[in-house]
């Protein structure tokens, strides 16, 4: 924790007292524990932020009862690892009020305090979702993901539909390319199947994760690339398995395209794509926040939400096996929501 200014009057108690009073705030969301928000923060809270990505931002206004009810419900499942991010930055504390910042899992938090009595209390916050350049992406999953030894944020379960789409047509296995593999739970279920798996992600600490969890489950078929998808340079027909889920759309257009190209590219005659976006219809698409409705705490780091059928027309050349663009709702991590969901599982025709 870095503290900017303390001034003469500000006593050693208050320093600590306005200190704990944003570890009741941040460690309350993770805790899903409302008394410690009642004890931190004022009746007459002022809290607004902006769900930031490509297409725009959404903005968020919450009253104390609105924030004590998502308190409740926020990371009830205890998705947040017990060493989530909680870096306080205090600026100035003055006899009556005080300025910090707090970098939590779901962005970067600006706070006033002011001294009721003999208690420092939350009065107002202004928030963002964390910061999208292409270090700072990482760097955020990086804070979601938590430490290696520490749960996995998404869950250990793999995409369904891919799962059943092995279950039923059996394909050959071979080499298989998990490209944004996060934490690697489609890496997992691939070397399970019997696949050499090659998973890259730009997050060194979901790269470390799924490693460890590996090597303890006796899975010694993954080698593991920290890498940004848009540079590296993948081996033409070399794969017979792609899976993408959600990265394209974490991407501009632009480089999804180019992105996709290679895919094609890489995947041997015969060979499949197992590849998921996010779409328009997703709630966080939308540069206006509907009344109860609920958007994914990591949906800023979306930058292209695709249109309608075009997900099929990038990988128009490849035979399609699968398509669909369906609402699903997913309740694996932070407050249940709905996210729109185009699915492609194609195959590369022989030359």
């Amino acid at each position: 924790m870095q503290t900017r200014n303390v001034t003469n009057e500000t006593t050693r108690t208050d320093y600590q007292a306005v200190k704990q009073a944003i570890l009741d705030y941040v460690e309350g969301v993770y805790e899903a524990d409302p008394t410690r928000i009642e004890r931190s923060v004022h009746p007459d809270l002022a809290k607004r932020g902006f769900f930031v990505n490509k297409e725009g931002s959404t903005e968020s206004i919450m009253s104390f009862a609105q924030f004590i009810d998502h308190t409740k419900t926020y990371n009830k499942d205890g998705q947040f690892p017990p060493d989530a991010p909680k870096e306080i930055t205090i600026y100035e504390v003055l006899d009556h009020t005080a300025s910090a910042k707090l970098t939590a899992a779901w962005g970067i938090d600006y706070m006033h305090l002011a001294k009721y009595s003999d208690r420092w209390m939350i009065v107002h916050v202004l928030w963002q979702t964390h910061p999208q350049n292409r270090q700072g992406q990482a760097d955020s999953f990086n804070r979601v993901y938590g430490e290696a030894d520490t749960p996995f944020y998404y869950g250990l379960n793999p995409s369904e539909e891919l799962v059943k789409f092995l279950d039923e047509t059996h394909p050959a296995v071979g080499e298989a390319l998990d490209l944004g593999s996060g934490e690697g739970r489609n890496s997992l279920l691939l070397a399970r199947y019997g696949y050499h798996v090659h998973a890259i992600d730009a997050s060194s600490l979901g790269m470390q994760k799924l490693e460890k969890y590996a090597h303890a489950h006796g899975l010694d078929n993954i080698t593991y690339t920290v890498a940004d998808v848009r540079t590296v340079q993948l081996t033409p027909n070399f794969y017979d398995a792609i899976v993408a889920a959600t990265i394209l759309d974490h991407i501009s257009e632009a480089e999804g395209k180019k992105v996709a190209e290679a895919m094609i590219d890489a995947l041997k005659a015969g060979g499949f794509v197992f590849i998921e976006v996010f779409t328009i219809h997703d709630p966080a698409a939308s540069a206006t926040k509907k009344e109860n409705e609920t958007i994914s705490e990591t949906a800023s780091f979306v930058r292209h939400f695709f249109e309608d059928n075009e997900l099929a027309a990038w990988f128009s050349t490849l035979e399609t096996i699968h398509y669909e663009e369906i609402m699903k709702y997913d309740d694996s991590h932070g407050e249940p929501h709905y996210h729109g969901i185009a699915r492609l599982i194609a195959r590369k025709r022989p030359a």
